[in-house]
C-alpha cells in the first residue's frame, strides 16, 4: 500500500469518484492506494455516453475545492480523464505535477447529447504547465478509447504513452484484479 510519505510533498489529487471500476458496487473495492487521502482519482459511476451534464460540471467543482498548485497530481480515468484535458486546456494558468490518464475518452463519436468533451481545443502546450503526462492505454480497449488516443497523439505534445497488453479498459472486468502497481509506480517516478 502506497503511504502518504512516500509522495513528494503537498502532492494530492482531487477526488470526484473514484473509477476504475472500483466503485464499492460489488464489482470490487477501491485499490489499496485510492484508500489513501492523498491519492484518488477523477471519473464517473458508469459509461461515458450516460453521464449527465451536471454532473460533469460538479467534477469541475470537486476539484476545485482543493488548493491547485505545481505539486498536484491528477489521475484521471476515462471520461474522468477526459475532464482533466478539458479542464486543463481551458485552464491555461494552471501549473501542476504529473498527470497520468488512464484510457481517456473525448467523445470521439458524438454520442453524448451534450458538446461537453467537444466543445474545446486540447491545448497542444499542455504537457508544458505539468510535471508530464502520461497516457495509458490498454492494446484491447474499445473502440471509442483508442479513436481518444489517436487523437491525443496529433494533438498534445510531449506526452508520454504506455501500453499495456489486454488491460481492455482498466476495470476489474478486464484486469481481473484490484491492484493497479503500475499506476502508482508512474506516479512515484
Amino acid at each position: 500500500m502506497l503511504e502518504p510519505s512516500e509522495l513528494p510533498a503537498g502532492a494530492r489529487i482531487p477526488l470526484s469518484e473514484n473509477h476504475f471500476g472500483f466503485r464499492g458496487d460489488g464489482v470490487g473495492d477501491q485499490p489499496p492506494a485510492c484508500r489513501e487521502p492523498v491519492i484518488a482519482g477523477v471519473g464517473q459511476p458508469g459509461l461515458g455516453q450516460t453521464a449527465a451534464d451536471e454532473d460533469r460540471r460538479g467534477w469541475r467543482h470537486e476539484v476545485e475545492r482543493f488548493e491547485i498548485t505545481s505539486e498536484t497530481m491528477l489521475v484521471g480515468h476515462s471520461t474522468g480523464a477526459g475532464f482533466f484535458i478539458k479542464y486543463l486546456s481551458t485552464n491555461p494558468q494552471l501549473r501542476v505535477g504529473k498527470v497520468v490518464l488512464v484510457a481517456p475518452w473525448l467523445d470521439p463519436e458524438g454520442k453524448l447529447d451534450t458538446p461537453f468533451f467537444t466543445d474545446f481545443n486540447i491545448d497542444p502546450d499542455l504537457v508544458k504547465r505539468t510535471g508530464g503526462v502520461t497516457v495509458f492505454e490498454s492494446d484491447n480497449d474499445q473502440p471509442d478509447i483508442q479513436k481518444t488516443i489517436e487523437r491525443l497523439h496529433h494533438e498534445l505534445k510531449g506526452a508520454h504513452y504506455q501500453t499495456f497488453h489486454n488491460y481492455g479498459h482498466f476495470c476489474f472486468q478486464d484486469m481481473h484484479t484490484v491492484e493497479f502497481p503500475e499506476l502508482l509506480t508512474e506516479l512515484l517516478r
